[in-house]
């Protein structure tokens, strides 16, 4: 940041501080020469700023507020997964977290293929498993879980709000897979199940 323009910051939040607080506003717009000028605003007044702004204070209680130049927040997109598409879970499952082991083991070694067809059937209405990964029922009972024991609702209830068999579509379902192969990605994800840390 420029020193002129962090000089113009301050004018601006120093004029609004009086303002709003209800003291004397100078007759002419605040103007400051240098940095050495503005050493002795408050610091409260200091963590007020948020934007670059040229401000004319008048003297009867009350500031024009010209706004000089804004920067719009940054969006950050959220990458979606395509039904069938493979491949488009890659980006989805980097930004829920996974590591790229994690991320290969659920597309290049065909988990989610062979779960779901990649995001095609999100339930199966026999079994009531649920999600991309297909997670079973048996993840919403209660007992020990990634060395923690949980109560009613199981380990997929507390840590995602999940219930099987409830909105499979939810994007929480992804997560889920994440954290059940974060604690059981070694133990083989075919009968007999077990349950090892990759």
């Amino acid at each position: 940041m420029s020193a002129r323009l962090g000089l113009a910051i301050m004018a601006t939040v120093y004029a609004l501080a009086v303002w709003l607080t209800g003291g004397d506003v100078p007759d002419t717009p605040v103007v400051y020469s240098s940095s050495s000028d503005v050493t002795s605003l408050p610091q409260p007044v200091e963590s007020f700023i948020t934007a670059p702004a040229t401000v004319a204070a008048t003297a009867h209680r009350g500031a024009q507020v010209q706004v000089a130049a804004t920067s719009p927040a940054p969006t950050t997109t959220v990458p979606t997964w395509t039904p069938g598409d493979c491949d488009s879970f890659r980006p989805v499952l980097a930004h829920l977290g996974a590591t790229a082991q994690a991320v290969t083991f659920f597309v290049d070694q065909g988990i989610l293929r062979r779960e779901s067809g990649c995001g095609r059937d999100l339930l199966n209405e026999a079994t009531l498993d649920t999600g991309p990964c297909q997670i079973n029922p048996a993840h919403n009972r209660p007992g020990w879980f990634d060395g923690v024991e949980y109560g009613e609702g199981g380990w997929l209830y507390a840590r995602h709000q999940l219930t099987a068999g409830i909105n499979p579509a939810a994007p929480a379902w992804l997560e889920a897979c994440i954290t059940l192969w974060n604690a059981c990605g070694s133990g083989p994800w075919t009968p007999p199940y077990s349950c090892r840390r990759p």
